[in-house]
């Protein structure tokens, strides 16, 4: 999972410009409203930490997989850190640091390294791009923004539901996510192009605590194999 928990100000402001271009529905203006308090929420946020359950659909074979662990992030200087401790259904951790990521694996003795600058990132950097050059009349065409209404989760937290979709997209068909009234990104579901889902939420959340960076490096045995990834 990506450490980056946030709609930059370039997708609020392209959220914004869609609306005062091209003219949006009352759903789609709530949605921009919603988009302008997580900025504003991810701007104050500083650190948080939380608990993660991530709940991943396979339609071929209709399983679900479940994963639990704690999730820590943190902004440092000009990066942003982040970690994930799973505990179910095996215990792994994953860092990510400086562009640099690495996955620990104890029952196997083994961690993967490696930067996330990999081709196929790149390449949805560069998807990425094109969509933002797109005119006005095709950004109409292309993008949809919908605020699916008020909805209570089950640790009975009320949130603004939110839905976007591009036609453009090309590895999910839409993305869902729910923030609390402060902005704060509380669960989010991709819907991908071969209809699985991933679904994450976040619970017990902490927000501005005073977290050391060293609590992102994994110590490692000395006997674990390291595999570049």
């Amino acid at each position: 999972m990506s450490g980056n928990l946030r709609f930059s100000p370039m997708f609020v402001a392209l959220a914004i410009s869609f609306c005062l271009f091209s003219g949006c529905d009352k759903k789609t203006k709530e949605a921009v409203t919603v988009l302008k308090r997580m900025e504003t929420n991810y701007k104050s946020l500083k650190s948080f930490r939380a608990n993660i359950r991530m709940e991943r659909f396979n339609s071929q074979f209709g399983e679900n997989d479940i994963y639990e662990g704690k999730f820590i992030y943190l902004k440092h200087k000009e990066s942003a850190y982040a970690r994930i401790d799973w505990v179910k259904p095996a215990e792994e951790s994953l860092t990510l640091v400086n562009k640099q990521y690495m996955l620990y694996r104890p029952r196997l003795n083994q961690a993967i390294s490696g930067n996330i600058d990999r081709p196929e990132v790149v390449s949805a950097l560069k998807d990425g791009l094109d969509f933002l050059n797109k005119s006005k009349i095709e950004l109409k065409a292309d993008l949809t923004f919908k605020h699916l209404g008020k909805q209570k989760l089950s640790n009975d937290i009320l949130t603004e539901h939110l839905e976007f979709t591009s036609k453009s997209a090309k590895k999910y068909k839409k993305i869902e996510f729910w923030t609390d009234k402060s902005g704060m990104l509380i669960q989010f579901k991709i819907i991908h192009e071969n209809d699985d889902t991933t679904n994450v939420i976040f619970s017990n959340i902490e927000k501005n605590l005073n977290i050391s960076p060293d609590i992102f490096k994994i110590n490692l045995p000395k006997n674990t194999k390291i595999v570049k990834g």
